[in-house]
């Protein structure tokens, strides 16, 4: 606390300005050449106390307790100043004079502005008549929304980053390459640049491996349209260069006038992604449009920045997909590498740009779960470092994306790690006429997501993805906009912060602490209750799970769901607010502006008797006694008994003008002992969003054919539709599957894998109508069923990978890391490979029938592939462990005939025991009348 002479003392001070001044020493007339130190007589104190979170154009109390000290304090007043756009109904309170040891307490209602500010500043003037003490507390406003439901899936908070993410599209599609990566930054014109991995090959991989470069596009906008400028760097092609081949992954950063751009390399393609041969280099340039020169270029070999060293963690790893940034005076480079089976993410530092960098000793990030493609950025004050999930070890959310936070680059909290983004549907919005391709499956995820900051906050998202808006067999790169307010998402639409002072009914019940359990209740009339009025006739109690009489014959303690202070009614039915058993608010609301009322209500009766409680909202504030007519109202009842009940949208209504009043009285018809009790009450803005268009009928006519081996399912057409949205029924919950535009069919797959209940959904401009009637394609070619134990060939596909349901077998399960191959599977698909050892890959069938089975492994044939693959078989006799040659042949290869239970208890497992290429795609079990083996 600091304090100063009021001006009204100016001419006692010589050659000091007029103001408010912050006094060190003050000159008195008559003190010439002297300096004299005056100081007050008086010594208060003040405290300023906030509530912990404030909303935006959210009603809060700001309370400023005075302390007199060791001397009276004479008259006084407090005045508060706000940050700009705040309200407060009177910034001057008047106080009389304090005596010494004395404290007295004064409040302000405050309403913040719409703005987000995460640092303003409240300040508080004690004045008297000669002086004044200044107190000041910093204050952060958070967006006024509620967040969305609880996904069940998650196992860390979701991020304020992942809440504000909104979808913009593709914004970088090009008909010849497929994309990969495209790292931001922004030049000295504004002019917005993307460096992106891209090769012409079809499919991902080895074509990454082989053939990638690293291309450079531009725009004027950071949501495009970008185009193509230039190829800023490819690989040697010299044997003998750590970068011979494929540049990729690029990470572009700006530090003064350089440019600075990381990317991967790798001396031999033929080699699996793992091992050492991928490293990290630089280059640098004046320019983002180059030239580029590696860093150390006379060296043996030029651009490498980062490398495996021995007796390291990354020794005979890789190091690989790198982010870089620069805090205070030292450069930070974070890398992906592999701790066992499992990807992690290290860290080298330096002083200088350019390095040498030094390795530092461990992992950032958590052992034994697998993360990869980070972007590291700063945000509101705060290092990020934003990593893809892969398997959901971190965040719940297969695919989704982990946020991690460090306040000095060398240490990651993880107690905060929270989700940083979700898979692309998620987000996605229809586009039109756009003919979406999912390369990899209907439920893709984002790959090497990379952040624009602007001006400090993150503003957007780039992330490559295998969901293709434009038809096409090859990645592309999409854009997600950060914006100001977390985005609302069709029923995740939340409503506005709670209006209501002391909603929840805690405050001020016997200074901070409600009455105890066995308490009848405490007439809320001897209480402070802030915010609220209330009549004689209501208590204020502590929630319990049992009602005891009290007062006569109408009152009772009421269990709440938050296991706290309630507020209970002493009334018989009334059908207006008995101003001595109502408690009532006034609120401010916006004219024009919907809003929705919630609660939650408790009863108990004896005897048992249904209990009321009614809701009306009337216009402006409102006198005690018998008001107008209400513009709401709402009455819920709750059998007696059933506590805690949570009534959401009690009553819905408009705002006509700048102020509403909530007036809650009860309504039983019932004079025994009885009561009901309130809590948790809200009053929030309904999110305006315009979800107006055409109104779609739901399909009809559904049905399906089969046709080249393929099930087709077809449909009648829906006047106005663009396309239609093809939803299979998986674990009780539609998914979708598949798109159609301008056309009423689509090609579900082969007969015995399209089995299943589907529905389809037209839409239009982006709003979905009604689901046809569910339809159930049979899985039998025959379209029917088999209800006997009859044994049949069954193909377990690595495309099954966790495709079961809560308490089903999973047909095809992974561990340690697996990849997609371009060589195709058994059924035209991509195949997988891995040369992690210890990875393993188990496929798991439902038998029908008991019977003998020959089990088949489909190998994808390739020269670089293992001669050794080691199989174990799992059937009714035990185990039995076969090897091999996966590189004499390929297609599908015979590992022997057993006998085989009905059930799930039966297997294959592949497992990678030594560091050649492993691949895999399906396993067949077909039934046969030999003996088992």
């Amino acid at each position: 606390m600091r304090w100063s002479r009021r001006k009204q003392a100016r001419t006692a001070v010589v050659g000091m300005a007029i103001g408010m001044l912050a006094v060190q020493s003050i000159v008195v007339e008559g003190a010439a050449n002297a300096a004299v130190r005056e100081k007050p007589p008086f010594q208060p104190e003040i405290e300023i106390a906030i509530p912990d979170r404030i909303f935006t154009e959210t009603p809060f109390e700001l309370a400023v307790t005075i302390d007199a000290g060791d001397r009276a304090l004479p008259r006084s007043s407090v005045e508060v100043a706000l940050p700009d756009g705040w309200t407060t109904p009177d910034d001057t309170v008047s106080l009389r004079p304090l005596p010494r040891g004395r404290s007295t307490r004064v409040t302000f209602d405050v309403t913040p502005s719409a703005t987000v500010d995460s640092s303003s500043t409240v300040d508080v003037t004690l004045e008297s008549v000669r002086w004044a003490w200044h107190e000041s507390a910093d204050v952060a406003v958070e967006p006024c929304l509620v967040p969305e439901p609880v996904d069940p899936r998650l196992k860390v908070p979701e991020s304020a980053f992942s809440r504000r993410l909104e979808w913009v599209g593709p914004v970088v599609y090009d008909p010849g390459y497929t994309l990969w990566g495209a790292s931001p930054v922004v030049d000295d014109e504004g002019r917005f640049h993307l460096f992106i991995a891209r090769w012409p090959e079809r499919n991902v991989d080895p074509a990454w491996r082989r053939s990638s470069e690293i291309a450079h596009y531009f725009a004027d906008s950071p949501e495009g349209p970008f185009e193509f400028s230039d190829v800023a760097l490819q690989g040697t092609g010299q044997e003998g260069d750590w970068d011979r081949y494929a540049p990729h992954n690029p990470e572009i950063r700006r530090f003064g006038d350089k440019y600075v751009l990381l990317y991967i390399g790798n001396s031999d393609y033929r080699q699996p992604p793992h091992p050492n041969n991928q490293q990290i280099g630089m280059a640098v340039a004046d320019s983002p449009y180059g030239p580029w020169e590696k860093i150390n270029p006379d060296s043996e070999q030029p651009g490498l920045l980062i490398s495996p060293q021995a007796g390291h963690f990354t020794e005979g790893k890789m190091v690989t997909n790198p982010t870089m940034m620069k805090l205070g005076d030292t450069y930070f480079v974070y890398f992906k590498t592999r701790v066992g089976a499992k990807l992690v993410f290290g860290a080298a530092t330096s002083k200088n740009l350019t390095g040498p960098y030094q390795l530092l000793e461990d992992p950032l990030t958590p052992e034994g779960v697998t993360i990869e493609d980070a972007t590291v950025f700063t945000s509101d004050g705060q290092v990020q470092f934003l990593t893809t999930d892969n398997h959901g070890d971190v965040t719940g959310i297969v695919g989704g994306g982990a946020m991690f936070f460090s306040e000095d680059g060398y240490t990651f909290d993880l107690d905060r790690t929270s989700l940083g983004y979700r898979r692309v549907p998620y987000y996605y919005e229809a586009y039109g006429d756009f003919p979406i391709r999912k390369i990899y499956g209907p439920d893709p995820k984002f790959e090497q997501p990379k952040v624009l900051t602007v001006d400090g906050k993150a503003r957007y998202l780039y992330a490559s993805s295998g969901w293709n808006v434009t038809g096409q067999d090859r990645t592309v790169i999409h854009l997600l906009r950060v914006a100001d307010h977390p985005v609302a998402r069709g029923d995740e639409r939340g409503t506005g912060c709670n209006l209501l002072r002391n909603g929840d009914l805690e405050a001020g019940t016997r200074a901070g602490n409600p009455p105890a359990a066995a308490d009848w209740g405490v007439p809320a009339t001897e209480l402070n209750l802030p915010g609220w009025e209330a009549g004689s006739e209501v208590v204020v109690a502590a929630s319990s799970a049992s009602g005891k009489a009290g007062y006569g014959t109408a009152s009772t303690t009421i269990e709440s769901p938050s296991k706290d202070t309630v507020v209970g009614f002493n009334s018989n039915e009334s059908t207006a607010p008995p101003t001595t058993s109502s408690i009532r608010q006034t609120f401010v609301t916006t004219p024009g502006q919907t809003y929705r009322l919630s609660f939650d209500l408790g009863a108990l009766s004896s005897p048992a008797k249904p209990m009321g409680l009614t809701a009306q909202l009337f216009d402006g504030a409102i006198d005690s006694g018998d008001p107008a007519a209400p513009m709401a109202e709402g009455r819920v009842t709750v059998e007696t008994n059933g506590f805690g009940q949570r009534l959401r949208d009690v009553v819905t209504f408009t705002a006509t003008s700048d102020r509403a009043t909530l007036v809650l009285f009860e309504s039983s018809a019932t004079t025994n002992s009885g009561n009901v009790a309130v809590d948790n009450v809200s009053v929030r803005a309904v999110l305006q969003v315009d979800d107006t268009g055409p109104e779609l009928a739901a399909p009809t006519g559904v049905t399906h054919h089969l046709a080249d081996g393929k099930i087709v399912l077809s449909w009648a057409s829906v006047s106005g539709a663009d396309g239609y949205a093809v939803s299979r029924m998986r674990c009780d919950r539609p998914i979708m599957v598949a798109v159609a535009h301008g056309r009423t069919s689509v090609a579900l797959g082969a007969s015995e894998d399209a089995g299943g209940t589907y529905t389809v959904a037209a839409f239009v401009d982006g709003q979905i109508g009604p689901a046809s009637q569910p339809y159930e394609v049979p899985t039998d070619p025959a379209h029917e069923v088999p209800t006997d134990p009859t044994p049949r060939q069954i193909v377990v596909d690595d495309s099954d990978l966790g495709d079961a349901c809560p308490g089903e077998p999973v047909p095809y399960m992974e561990t340690g890391s697996w990849f997609p191959s371009g060589l195709p599977g058994w059924d035209g698909g991509p195949s997988r490979y891995s040369g992690a050892i210890g990875s393993t890959a188990t496929w798991t069938p439902t038998i029908a029938g008991p019977s003998d089975y020959l089990v088949e492994a489909w190998v994808p044939a390739h020269a670089t592939t293992t001669t050794s693959a080691t199989y174990t078989v799992r059937h009714a006799d035990g185990e039995s462990t076969v090897l091999v040659d996966q590189r004499s042949r390929g297609g599908w290869v015979p590992l022997g005939t057993w006998r085989f239970a009905a059930g799930t208890d039966g297997w294959v497992r592949l497992d990678v025991n030594n560091s050649s290429v492993h691949r895999l795609d399906a396993v067949r079990f077909t039934p046969t009348e030999g003996a088992g083996r």
